[in-house]
């Protein structure tokens, strides 16, 4: 029965979307040559120094800026947050991710392997 909240379709579902074909532009590749090669002629160069900030912002919620970009944290009701954004330790796990999948591509992309999609799943446990 639909009393008018439920959104009622008909037909296939749509096929479901893939990602474009995992490529880096020739520049991009050309910059990290160029990175490459300086950390190579000169380790020194390969030292770089991140930063963040990350700030209270009520309970919580941690609002942390990364260059210009912003990011915020917080924890379920069962560990007395508010739920408005993901745990920082589920975003390490993210971050992880990210970061194999940044290696994997960034590699293939050097070796001129083709890749077509790449997915990875962490999972952390606490006791």
């Amino acid at each position: 029965m639909n009393d008018g909240t439920e959104r009622v379709t008909s037909g296939p579902e749509p096929a479901p979307r893939h990602p474009p074909r995992l490529t880096l532009s020739e520049a991009n590749l050309r910059n990290l040559q160029q990175t490459i090669d300086r950390i190579l002629a000169g380790p020194e160069h390969g030292a770089v120094v991140w930063k963040a900030t990350a700030q209270s912002a009520g309970g919580l919620r941690v609002e942390a800026q990364c260059r210009e970009f912003g990011l915020a944290f917080d924890e379920p009701p069962g560990v007395a947050g508010g739920d408005t954004a993901p745990g920082p330790h589920e975003v390490v796990l993210a971050c992880y991710g990210a970061c194999l999948i940044v290696s994997y591509v960034l590699n293939a992309a050097r070796l001129n392997i083709p890749l077509e999609n790449v997915r990875v799943e962490v999972e952390g446990h606490v006791d």
